[in-house]
């Protein structure tokens, strides 16, 4: 459990709505009305926890963001309410899988890859 917290290093959260964790344990919230999503590394007690706040530039991106999904490609997706749309950040999470191309680059050519 991480507690109750209500801000972490570098990060800034207005209203938020929505929750996701990637592959490296980091959770991922969308802030409906900051228009933004945010980013809290882990480990974290939830005091002095460190992260980021990205905001996205777009009338249609991060547009009161209320969901969110991370891919196996570690790509954020929001659903953005007020644009009836949604966004990919494109590899801003850390993959949840290990991606086909990091199995293919491993030496031995004969080395198994596991998710």
């Amino acid at each position: 459990m991480l507690g109750n917290f209500s801000s972490a290093s570098g990060t800034n959260f207005s209203t938020p709505s929505a929750v996701e964790v990637d592959g490296a344990n980091n959770i991922w919230l969308t802030n409906g009305n900051g228009d933004s999503v945010t980013e809290i590394l882990t480990p974290c007690a939830g005091v002095g926890c460190s992260g980021r706040t990205l905001h996205v530039a777009g009338p249609t991106v991060n547009n009161h963001p209320l969901g969110a999904g991370i891919d196996a490609s570690g790509d954020l997706w929001t659903v953005n309410i007020l644009s009836a749309s949604a966004s990919e950040l494109i590899g801003v999470a850390t993959p949840v899988k290990t991606p086909l191309s990091a199995c293919l680059s491993q030496t031995p050519a004969t080395a198994v890859c596991k998710p």
